[in-house]
């Protein structure tokens, strides 16, 4: 078993048994990123324990020290009783970040780490971009989706009533379009071979009635993306290949055909897709595509979850040796 022997809770060495890199955010002028990750360690008696929290990355993708001391982050139960994958938000101007550990939602300041517990006993969906509204969900798994949108700007954060009822949601996350409105996985129905059949509900942020609802789509966690300059929104469809709606013009236009895309990401302007694909049985692949011209160029295999860089310079992704998972960065 691979195993790496770093700072523990007290003086004494642990070893990492695991590490699991959940979830990886840029920070907004490149200098870094910030990793949800979950760590198992073996501790010098013998006995296990488990801790998730925020690491620094650097630019290159070296792990670095963690947010909370000790490497154990506070109220920790992975996931919470939730099943929400981890969500990661960084602040425009870089100074704020916002995360689950356990059952409740946390801020914690990037130069400071100063850790607040913000909103108790529910999971966290996602944060608007202008870090003003969060969506959370407070219903457990198999259960309908019961969001509340919290107000971010006030101390306290307060809730926007009335909270929204949706039934049949897949998704993990909500996928925010802009600052006012974010979109939500909904099943349909389950067909042959267990295929999925979905669609995608946009909601304002305050939930509510759906303003938009877009067949044959799936925005679930690392499932879809949105390009906010050009207003366009990438979802997986049935087939697992990749559709663009321009969200002005409602036009759809397939970008990747009949394939088994597991997550993406894309540029802000839409030029520049990055998705991996499990169609090769032994590993994800990851690919760069050109939107204008449908060029696509196979950047490397054995990763996951790609996360493009502000300025579309750099992919960072997962990637796995055994049981210790890194953070791996590369031109597209």
């Amino acid at each position: 078993m691979l195993a790496l022997t770093v700072a523990g809770c007290d003086t004494s060495s642990t070893t990492v048994l695991s590490q699991t890199v959940q979830s990886i955010a840029w920070l907004s002028d490149e200098s870094g990123m910030l990793a949800y990750i979950d760590k198992e360690y073996e501790n010098v008696d013998g006995s296990e324990s488990e801790g998730d929290n925020l690491y620094r990355v650097s630019s290159s993708g070296s792990i670095g020290n963690s947010m909370n001391a000790n490497d154990v982050a506070p109220n920790t139960s992975p996931n919470g009783p939730y099943w929400n994958a981890p969500i990661v938000f960084v602040s425009s101007d870089g100074s704020t970040a916002i995360t689950q550990f356990g059952t409740d939602i946390y801020s914690l300041g990037i130069s400071s780490g100063n850790v607040t517990d913000i909103i108790q006993n529910t999971a966290l969906f996602g944060v608007s971009p202008d870090g003003k509204y969060a969506v959370t969900n407070e219903s457990k798994l198999n259960a309908p989706g019961i969001f509340t949108t919290y107000m971010l700007t006030t101390t306290p954060p307060n809730p926007v009533l009335p909270r929204t009822t949706v039934l049949s949601i897949i998704s993990n996350r909500v996928l925010w379009l802009n600052s006012d409105q974010y979109a939500l996985t909904i099943k349909d129905s389950t067909g042959a071979n267990s295929v999925v059949f979905s669609h995608v509900a946009i909601y304002n942020f305050a939930g509510g009635i759906p303003v938009t609802v877009i067949p044959n789509g799936d925005v679930s966690f690392s499932a879809g993306a949105f390009a906010a300059d050009s207003n366009e929104l990438f979802v997986r469809n049935y087939a697992m290949g990749i559709d663009c709606i321009n969200l002005i013009t409602g036009v759809r236009t397939p970008i990747v055909s009949n394939d088994s895309v597991e997550s993406m990401d894309v540029s802000s302007d839409g030029t520049l897709l990055v998705y991996t694909s499990s169609e090769i049985a032994t590993s994800l692949t990851l690919y760069a595509v050109n939107v204008e011209n449908g060029h696509t160029k196979m950047q490397a295999t054995g990763i996951s979850k790609p996360v493009l860089s502000p300025r579309k310079d750099m992919i960072a992704c997962i990637n796995s040796s055994g049981n210790i998972q890194m953070v791996s960065v590369s031109p597209p």
